[in-house]
C-alpha cells in the first residue's frame, strides 16, 4: 500500500487514482465516527472516508447527502487494517459529482 501525503480521488480518474467513487455503504459506529465505504460494503471496500464524531456536525447528513453519488475526495491516504482511508475533517474535502 502506497501511503500518500495529499491526493484528490475522482470517479473519472482525472486526478489521483481511478476509483469509481460511488458510495455503497455509509454507517455510524458507537464511538460516533461515520464511515463512507466506496464500491463494496465492508469488509471489501476499496476506500473508506472517515468522519470523526467531533467533525460530524459540519457534514450534515452524509448518509443522504452522498448516497448513490460519485464524489471527489481530497486528503491524506493512510492504511487502516490494509484498507486505504482518508479522514475528512471539512465538508469541502468531499465534492459530489452526480
Amino acid at each position: 500500500m502506497n501511503v500518500r501525503n495529499l491526493v484528490v480521488l475522482c470517479p473519472d480518474g482525472t486526478l489521483g487514482r481511478d476509483e469509481s467513487g460511488e458510495f455503497v455503504e455509509i454507517f455510524r459506529s458507537e464511538g460516533r465516527p461515520t464511515f463512507l465505504n466506496l464500491d463494496e460494503p465492508y469488509p471489501n471496500e476499496i476506500l473508506t472516508i472517515l468522519i470523526w464524531g467531533d467533525d460530524r456536525s459540519k457534514f450534515g447528513t452524509p448518509e443522504t447527502e452522498y448516497r448513490d453519488k460519485h464524489v471527489c475526495v481530497t486528503g491524506k491516504i493512510t492504511s487502516y487494517r490494509g484498507t486505504p482511508e482518508i479522514v475528512a475533517t471539512e465538508p469541502s474535502q468531499i465534492v459530489s459529482q452526480k
